[in-house]
Formats: C-alpha cells, structure tokens, sequence
C-alpha cells in the first residue's frame, strides 16, 4: 500500500461529501440521485488507481477531476442547473479541460512507449487531443438525450442549451490544449510519463507488438 497523500484524503472527504450530498439534500430531484453518487465514486478513482499500483494520476488532473465531479454534483444537489445562469457554462468548460487532458495523457503514453508505431509531431498531438475532445463531447450530448428520453432525466433543456453545451466543450478543450503546451515547455516528454508510475505489466499489455507473435 502505497503512502496516502494530502490529495488522497481531499479526494475522499469530497467523495463523502458529494455521496451525502445525493441522500441527505432537501433540494435534489429524484432522478439527479444517482447521477451525484458517481460523481462521488469518480472522487475515489484517483486513489484507488494509486493504492492499486497501476499508476499514478498526475496531481493537476486529479484536482480537475475533483473540482468537476464536485461542482457537478454540486448543482444538481441543490438544483441550480434548472435555474439557468453561467452555472452549467463553468461546469461544462472544466469537465471538458478534465476529459482533454485524460487524452493527452493517453495520446502521450502511446507517443512514448509504441517505439516508433505511434509517432506525433507536437501540433498533430494538440490537434488529436482537441479531436478526439470534440468527438467525447458530442457523443455527451446523445447520451444526455438519450437519459432524458429513457429515464426522465433533464439534462437538456433546449436546442439553445445544447448549443451552449458545445460552445463551452471547445472552450474547455481549447484552454486544457493552452494548459498543456505551458506544462510541458518546462518538461519533458519522459519527466510527464515517468510521474505515471505505470506499472510494467500495463506498459506490456498496452505498448507490447503482437504482430510479430
């Protein structure tokens, strides 16, 4: 077992918080229930991936990851989403800064460790990240309508706030993009890969040719 971190006891409390949150709050709306209990669990993710010794989320990520659960369950606690506002605006652009950062970080590991079959330049990177990003986002959308259609959720409340939705994605992925190229224009590819602790036996399963066997 690994040493816990500060981070590691943040993540937890906040998970708590939000997992009460979805019982305890006066205001949450039946259907918003279960949705604020993931947003709890992902609060644990982080730090079970760490004790597990798959890896180990960079600190930067799992703040985000922190801050976006937490103020998305957050807002459907206390039912802030149906009011409208800039709330939906702030949680939609960090959830996608979070989302285009796990890419990159993927995208980073096969740049690493594929030796030589996976081979970006540093723009074609940027510019994948940001693809891959947009497509994660509309593929949210669908799914944001298909839970309001099957199970009653309301997630969208018009054409408008769809549009807005995907206004605000391509900004979170822009400034996620802007984010990473100032933190890695003091590190170096292996500085990033290495604070992963990918532990060997994923580096062989994910990185190892199997074409020759």
């Amino acid at each position: 077992m690994r040493n816990i971190r500060l981070l590691d006891v943040i993540s937890m409390v906040v998970g708590i918080a939000i997992i009460a949150m979805a019982f305890f709050s006066p205001d949450i709306l039946d259907h918003n229930v279960r949705v604020t209990v993931i947003c709890g669990i992902i609060c644990f993710i982080p730090f079970v991936i760490r004790q597990t010794g798959a890896f180990t989320i960079p600190v930067f990520l799992n703040v985000l990851i922190i801050a976006s659960a937490f103020l998305h369950a957050f807002g459907l606690a206390v039912n802030i989403y149906v009011l409208g506002g800039s709330y939906d605006t702030i949680t939609h652009t960090l959830s996608s800064m979070t989302v285009s950062i796990c890419i990159f970080l993927v995208l980073a590991c096969f740049q690493y460790y594929a030796k030589g079959a996976v081979n970006f330049t540093g723009r074609a990177l940027a510019f994948f990240t940001a693809l891959l990003g947009m497509t994660f986002s509309v593929y949210w959308e669908v799914i944001e309508y298909s839970s309001d259609v099957l199970t009653g959720s309301v997630t969208q409340y018009s054409p408008y706030d769809t549009l807005t939705d995907l206004v605000c994605d391509f900004t979170g992925t822009l400034l996620a993009s802007v984010f990473v190229g100032f933190y890695m224009s003091r590190r170096s590819p292996k500085d990033l890969i290495e604070s992963f602790e990918l532990n060997q036996k994923i580096k062989d399963l994910a990185f190892t040719d199997r074409s020759k066997e």
